[in-house]
């Protein structure tokens, strides 16, 4: 299992990196059901949001609200465990969603480097 904390304005960006590693795409329906299932998380009271099954890889993934601190904690993990590498590429997404505000890039057309 890999597990920790991210930032909770990261969650979006950490669940697509997430979907990628599980070789699947979230769609709106997908979405609705994360919003609305982490609404009622605290992992103070040890409630969370369980998205089973997900990817082809079948990963679990679970998020939990830390209220009021701005943080989420969240955790994959997949029956008979994650493969070494995947828990390393795990370990430097939680790392990234600690420490930056991670953005979707949105304008066309422009070049980031002149």
């Amino acid at each position: 299992m890999a597990s920790g904390w991210i930032m909770e304005e990261n969650l979006k960006p950490f669940l697509e990196v997430v979907a990628f590693l599980a070789e699947c795409e979230l769609d709106e329906d997908d979405w609705i059901a994360i919003e609305y299932g982490i609404r009622d998380t605290n992992i103070e009271r040890d409630i969370w949001f369980t998205y089973p099954d997900f990817g082809s890889r079948e990963f679990t993934v679970r998020a939990a609200d830390d209220p009021g601190s701005g943080i989420v904690w969240a955790a994959v993990d997949k029956d008979g465990g994650l493969p070494p590498e995947l828990k390393a590429q795990l370990r430097v997404l939680f790392w990234m969603c600690q420490g930056y505000d991670i953005q979707q890039y949105r304008q066309k057309g422009t070049r980031l480097v002149p």
